[in-house]
Order: C-alpha cells, then structure tokens, then sequence
C-alpha cells in the first residue's frame, strides 16, 4: 500500500502474472514480494498510475461508515474493500498472543539467556 492504494489483492502465486501484465517482470530468482517493494518505492506514482497499477481508495476515511457487523465497506461508488471483523474476545485474543510469546521465547533460548545475563551484569 501506498499513498491509499492497494497494490495488490490477491494469492501469492499470482502475484508474479498479476505484475507482468503491467510489464513489471519479476527477475528469476528474486524473491516477488521484495519486488513488489522495490516497485512501489522507486517507481513514480505517476508512471505507475499510468500504467493502471494499484487500486483506487477513498482516502477521506470520515466519509466511509464502518459498521463492526459488516465485512465490507463501501469505499466508492464501484469499489467494495474487504475488512476482516475479528470476534475474539479481548480474553481469547490476550491468551494467543500469550501463547505465540512462549513460543518465541522457547525457540529462541539464546536470546532469553543473552537478556538475563546482560540484565546481572
């Protein structure tokens, strides 16, 4: 995303045709979403506007209605955008987050080691 627009919405196996098609070819043996980084900060927004690359979003975001029930928002006359509504409650989201630290912490033991030792010294 940049300046409001979306990119690209889309799998990720796709994204490769899906810039091609803008005569962006992603060189073999280049990781694609790195591409797409680089595209998006060295080409114009001029030069990608007219090649017809990114989608268009409203940037007033007062004007759109967000409704916490609704998966979509109408963002212009003709464009829908796709929001994700999480319903987890603050207790659910708390523990996974919870969890995926431990996680890290257990895979990463080193650092954990490296944190205490630097905190006695």
């Amino acid at each position: 995303m940049r300046e409001g627009k979306i990119f690209y919405q889309g799998a990720v196996n796709d994204i490769t045709n899906y810039f091609n098609k803008f005569d962006y070819i992603c060189p073999n043996n280049y990781n694609p979403s790195d591409y797409v980084m680089f595209l998006i900060q060295t080409e114009s927004s001029e030069t990608l506007e007219k090649k017809g690359v990114g989608m268009a979003v409203n940037n007033n975001v007062s004007s759109i209605e967000r409704k916490r029930t609704s998966s979509v928002i109408e963002v212009d006359k003709n464009d829908l955008v796709a929001i994700p509504v999480s319903s987890a409650s603050f207790l659910v989201q708390l523990k996974w987050l919870t969890w995926r630290e431990l996680l890290n912490t257990k895979r990463d033991i080193a650092s954990l080691i490296g944190r205490f030792a630097n905190t006695h010294s």
